[in-house]
């Protein structure tokens, strides 16, 4: 029902087998009300402007249209669904759950209208308050009090959203944005010389018309033509690969120092090659090999990405990372995973085009100002931002992907 919320993560691993840490209160019987500051307009009644945002949603039959906040209101932009469009007409004074709602009772429901109490589109009365969003996190929410950060990574990515929750963004893809580019290294001038241009860059790897990793690469890779659409990044596919449906790609992320990036691309081909990747890429340009995650391996299941994991880092043994935030880490911040996100129809075009990390900062950079512009009480944004995620299928400890079995 909750078509403005996003379907849970596929793909597990053996690190992400811990529960969920967000614990929801039974909140079927609660007292609701559609948040006033939303107004929604069917599709059809958008300006030009805002059907062009949605461009991809045009013709599904699913949507009504988009939850648009008013004048002075600071809430993000929603889709919204059909399900979704007659809950929030029939809720426009406060009372009961409508039937057609309390009918299919049970966890994934109580899930679906807490999300969307914390997402601002419902409020809940708590202690004589009509509350959403933030505020309203003791009402849907069992008080837990978070763990500390268990390794490297995942202190990296508590420092990132601690300094996102500071910058004066109220804009979301900003925010997203500076979540994503967190833990890149400044082009000085001493790396500008070391790497001015992409050829530059193809040299120092060895990848160019006679350099000996292309050689050794076009027994069993071939380099594929630059994406217009996202073109950082020098790509091979594996040979032979088997045709067929799309399937999910658990990825890899190898992020050494990039003093170290030729050390880094030989590791990352041969366990590329032993453990099956479908594919592997890595930074063409100075701006992608000083990024954290300058290379990437696509593999089909968990196992085959963690045989290559153990055999990457036997062979960088000591080498310095730079470390991945928001993934997951493998022994080592040097290494760590994710998996593609679900492909998405119901959200605006600057969400359509989204990567694993891409994913999660769009989601904390929406939780952040949500906590921001309305704190619960004895929280800090960046803690209700982990919050909100968890139930998205993040384990936000390790930041693996939850949700299904390991392939």
């Amino acid at each position: 029902m909750t078509c403005t919320s996003t379907s849970s993560v596929p793909g597990t691993a053996k690190a992400s087998a811990a529960p969920q840490p967000l614990k929801l209160r039974p909140v079927l019987d609660g007292t609701f009300r559609a948040n006033p500051s939303y107004e929604l307009l069917s599709f059809d009644r958008l300006p030009v402007e805002q059907q062009e945002l949605f461009f991809s949603l045009k013709g599904d039959p699913n949507l009504y249209g988009i939850l648009r906040p008013r004048t002075g209101a600071r809430l993000p932009l929603k889709t919204a669904c059909r399900d979704t469009a007659l809950l929030f007409l029939s809720l426009q004074e406060s009372g009961k759950l409508p039937a057609f709602v309390t009918a299919a009772r049970g966890s994934q429901t109580n899930q679906e209208i807490a999300e969307l109490v914390l997402d601002g589109i419902l409020e809940i009365e708590h202690d004589g308050e009509m509350l959403h969003g933030a505020a309203a996190f003791a009402a849907v929410c069992e008080p837990e009090e978070m763990s500390g950060a268990n390794c490297e990574i995942a202190q990296l990515s508590r420092d990132a959203l601690l300094y996102a929750q500071a910058l004066p963004f109220s804009d979301p893809s900003l925010l997203s944005s500076r979540l994503y580019a967190y833990g890149r290294i400044p082009a000085t001038a001493q790396w500008k010389a070391k790497f001015p241009t992409s050829d530059a860059v193809r040299r120092h790897l060895q990848v160019g018309d006679r350099g000996k990793t292309a050689s050794q690469l076009a027994r069993h890779w071939t380099e594929l033509p630059a994406d217009p659409q996202n073109d950082g990044w020098i790509f091979w596919q594996r040979n032979r690969m088997a045709a067929g449906r799309r399937i999910e790609a658990y990825k890899l992320y190898l992020s050494p120092q990039p003093a170290f990036l030729r050390e880094g691309f030989e590791a990352l081909i041969a366990g590329a090659e032993s453990a099956g990747a479908m594919a592997f890429k890595v930074g063409k340009n100075l701006p992608g090999i000083l990024r954290p995650d300058k290379m990437i391996a696509y593999f089909t299941s968990f196992d085959r990405l963690q045989d290559a994991a153990e055999r990457i880092l036997r062979k960088l043994d000591g080498c310095p990372a730079q470390g991945v935030p928001f993934t997951a880490q493998i022994e080592s911040p040097l290494i760590s995973w994710g998996i593609d996100p679900p492909e998405e129809n119901d959200v605006p075009a600057w969400l359509v085009r989204q990567s694993w990390r891409l994913w999660v900062t769009n989601r904390l950079a929406i939780a952040l100002l949500s906590g921001r512009q309305n704190p619960p009480a004895n929280m800090e944004p960046w803690q209700f931002a982990l919050n909100r995620l968890s139930l998205e299928g993040v384990n936000t400890d390790t930041w693996a992907p939850i949700g299904k079995e390991q392939n």
